[in-house]
């Protein structure tokens, strides 16, 4: 049985999907990098290590790296700090 060639389009548009599939697992991880928060909150990373100098935003650092709870982000979002 021969195997159905794909045009270039199909091809891109599969590559496509499977990209926005990752980014959408990537996007419901529980615990979140300082990148990924950054990502979700739209801020810059500049401005969480503010928000977390000044004690605002809630995170914690594990082995001297930042993580946060994405339900934590939410709840801080939702009280408007």
């Amino acid at each position: 049985m021969a195997q159905k060639m794909h045009t270039k389009s199909e091809i891109t548009g599969t590559i496509q999907a499977q990209k926005s599939l990752e980014k959408t697992s990537k996007m419901q991880k529980e615990i979140l990098t300082i990148e990924e928060a950054a990502e979700f909150l739209q801020l810059s990373k500049r401005s969480l290590y503010k928000l977390l100098s000044q004690g605002k935003l809630p995170g914690r650092k594990i082995l001297n790296k930042w993580r946060f709870e994405r339900e934590s982000l939410k709840r801080w979002l939702n009280k408007g700090q």
